[in-house]
């Protein structure tokens, strides 16, 4: 009979890890925590990230979680935490790099498990994360691993919080200088309005309407329009 239970148990174990944990708090609570320590300024310590086995950790967890009972709010804090820690995973193993272009397939290749599938960054961010939840502000908090990114944060998005997390994030990239600058009537707009326009209105005119919406200096309507060139230098500390 002892023998029974105990091969149950080990089944019933067995079973659970094949079948993946539900999220939890903890993965927030843990996220947090590793973003805290290697984030510093909008700059990630790659190095020091490398050896973290709290980030093994956290990229098993989003390979193996299940999302099934998880809600709106649960599943889209929880992708874009996992887009840019998977992020910062495919750095480390890349490292040394200068750039993410760099490396071959960094954001094609499918070789990153989410929520038990095998899918690219670039599924993560345009299938999982725009195609469930068309939100424009993700733009500012998904961080590509460049310096032309919108800054990482050095804490994580949380279910709760969210949506003063992603106003907040828009706000600080549309109002910091290094993003849009302005100068004799030119308006210099990071290249993420341009790729992305469609989200944005699709023509300049909206476009500017979008960014005033969150901007405390407002854009001229009139403003000619000119887009930056992106810096893909790595946003190593």
């Amino acid at each position: 009979m002892k023998n029974t239970i105990a091969t149950i148990a080990i089944v019933l174990i067995t079973m659970s890890q094949l079948v993946g944990q539900s999220l939890s708090d903890a993965f927030f609570v843990e996220a947090d925590q590793f973003f805290g320590t290697h984030v510093r300024d909008g700059r990630v310590d790659y190095s020091a990230a490398k050896s973290s086995s709290s980030l093994q950790s956290l990229v098993a967890q989003i390979g193996t979680v299940d999302l099934s009972q998880a809600s709106d709010a649960e599943q889209k804090a929880f992708y874009i935490n996992a887009y840019n820690l998977l992020v910062i995973y495919k750095v480390t193993t890349a490292l040394p790099t200068k750039s993410v272009m760099d490396v071959d397939g960094f954001f094609d290749s499918a070789d990153v498990e989410v929520g038990r599938e095998t899918v690219s960054l670039n599924q993560l961010e345009k299938q999982l994360l725009f195609g469930k939840y068309p939100d424009s502000r993700l733009h500012f908090v998904l961080v590509c691993g460049a310096i032309g990114c919108p800054p990482i944060i050095d804490s994580a998005y949380r279910p709760a919080q969210l949506g003063a997390q992603l106003d907040g994030q828009t706000s600080a990239a549309i109002n910091d200088e290094s993003f849009i600058t302005t100068k004799n009537g030119v308006v210099e707009l990071s290249q993420i309005f341009n790729w992305y326009s469609k989200d944005f209105g699709d023509d300049n005119q909206s476009v500017i309407s979008y960014i005033n919406k969150y901007r405390k200096a407002s854009l001229s309507d009139t403003a000619e329009v000119q887009y930056s060139e992106y810096d893909w230098s790595l946003n190593d500390q």
